[in-house]
């Protein structure tokens, strides 16, 4: 018994193909422009510090949870 049938991909027509490469280059080129330009800014930080900010973003990403979770059953 197959409770989730299989759905056929239909295929792509080569001018489709380029324009997702075109799109997935221009992203992977956004990403490493980012990823460079955060990586010029933290350089300098120390391991103290990045201990600080990763417990920071901790306690604010678990305090959005908690405040979701609060908020639901309201």
């Amino acid at each position: 018994m197959k409770l989730f049938a299989k759905g056929t991909a239909d295929k792509l027509t080569p001018k489709q193909e380029a324009l997702a490469d075109r799109i997935a280059g221009r992203i992977r080129q956004t990403q490493c422009r980012l990823a460079e330009w955060l990586n010029g800014k933290t350089a300098g930080l120390t391991a103290k510090n990045w201990l600080w900010l990763l417990v920071l973003f901790s306690l604010g990403f678990g305090a959005y949870c908690l405040y979701l979770l609060v908020s639901a059953f309201n």
